[in-house]
């Protein structure tokens, strides 16, 4: 999907094995200049707005933002499951605007240039899991955005880089969590992540709009954590809210075709 000055909704769809080096799955409109911008594999906008929802993004392949490039755009990306997308820039998602991306979880994400899972200059990521994400520089998230309550684990190198703002996340198993020392809003502890098919095992799904790290939990030695099993949390816990599964994940049957 590619589109220009435009307002673009996609929900409750799968984008898997696409590769692009220049705008996405099928065009939006005629734009023949579009050959020279360089986009993601699922979707890219210019100069749009956006509401992505319910997404599954996997394995696919574009320069700038493996499944999606956001330019110019403004909205919001909810309740997305990104898992093995790569790109010179932002292995998932690229954007350079206020894009908020919220409820969602990246793994094995890959950039060779900057931010594995997320690249955003301007933009927030609320209520996301990032999970063994790889890049040159920022493994999960690169650029001056911000990341908020979300749970990062597994990155080699400096998990989040590129002068973002961070408030009240849990790291884990980052060797580098950020280039200078975690400030005191951060927390790191074990998040016992659940299993997760869509994305591989080992996948948080966070809440949708709610925040367990900020809220804790009663009773628990780490606030906002509690171990998280087969069938839910230990006797008499309670299950974090930002580590709630969703019942299922959107079952679209998969669409690939290169461009």
């Amino acid at each position: 999907i590619s589109v220009r000055d435009t307002s673009l909704t996609v929900g409750d769809s799968r984008f898997e094995g696409n590769r692009a080096s220049s705008g996405g799955y099928y065009y939006y409109g005629y734009y023949p200049y579009y050959g020279s911008e360089r986009g993601g594999a699922g979707i890219q906008t210019v100069d749009s707005t956006v509401d992505l929802y319910d997404l599954v993004l996997v394995d696919n392949t574009g320069p700038t933002g493996g499944a999606v490039q956001l330019s110019n755009t403004t909205g919001t990306v909810q309740r997305v499951w990104a898992c093995g997308n790569d790109a010179d820039e932002g292995g998932a998602l690229w954007a350079d605007g206020p894009v908020e991306v919220s409820a969602s979880a990246f793994r094995g994400n890959v950039a060779t240039g900057a931010g594995g899972a997320l690249a955003l200059a301007t933009g927030t990521a609320t209520h996301v899991t990032l999970v063994d994400n790889q890049a040159g520089d920022g493994a999960a998230f690169f650029g001056s955005g911000t990341l908020a309550d979300s749970v990062i684990v597994d990155h080699g190198g400096v998990a989040g880089s590129g002068g973002l703002s961070v408030d009240g996340n849990l790291w884990w198993d980052n060797p580098q969590p950020l280039l200078g020392p975690l400030p005191p809003s951060e927390l790191q502890a074990d998040p016992y992540l659940v299993h997760q098919a869509v994305c591989g095992p080992f996948m948080a799904i966070p809440t949708w709009g709610t925040s367990g790290i900020d809220a804790g939990a009663a009773g628990a030695s780490t606030p906002g954590v509690q171990p998280v099993g087969e069938a839910g949390a230990s006797a008499g816990a309670t299950t974090p809210a930002h580590l709630a599964p969703r019942a299922t994940p959107p079952t679209v049957a998969p669409a690939s075709r290169d461009e």
